[in-house]
């Protein structure tokens, strides 16, 4: 997610890695991730403090998406909160391998990248990342001066 000057924020359950995100932050992408928000986090309304960045904070929410995610509460209210985002293209479903989306599955129409827990995950996280920066980049030279 993107708070401010941040740009991207992660949901799901895969746990990045330090390292995963500071091969964002080398791209000078600042990165919303709640674990490493904890100090700010710790007795605040959850659903007020979150709530703005996924509706409009977040440049992109991007979101690992596994066979337990819609059976999660929190990812529940995680993404009745950036669910029309789909629509400016801010979020970008990373999608686990025996997920795939079928043709009666809102995302069938989403592009989304894939991730494989049973293959080496940090060349997964660094082709992911590289992508996304790339994205990002686009998206910041399209943008009106």
């Amino acid at each position: 997610c993107f708070k401010g000057a941040e740009s991207l924020g992660f949901r799901g359950q895969l746990t990045l890695d330090f390292p995963a995100i500071l091969l964002f932050e080398e791209h000078e992408c600042s990165v919303f991730y709640d674990f490493n928000e904890q100090h700010k986090i710790i007795g605040e309304d959850l659903t007020d403090y979150f709530e703005p960045i996924y509706k409009s904070d977040a440049e992109f929410i991007i979101v690992f998406l596994d066979r337990n995610y819609p059976r999660k509460l929190w990812t529940n209210f995680e993404s009745d909160k950036f669910k029309e985002r789909f629509g400016e293209h801010a979020v970008i479903p990373i999608i686990f391998k025996g997920c795939e989306p079928t043709q009666f599955d809102k995302l069938a129409n989403i592009g989304y990248l894939s991730f494989d827990p049973e293959k080496e995950q940090s060349e997964q996280i660094k082709s992911i990342a590289d992508i996304i920066v790339k994205k990002l980049d686009e998206k910041r030279r399209n943008e009106p001066s």
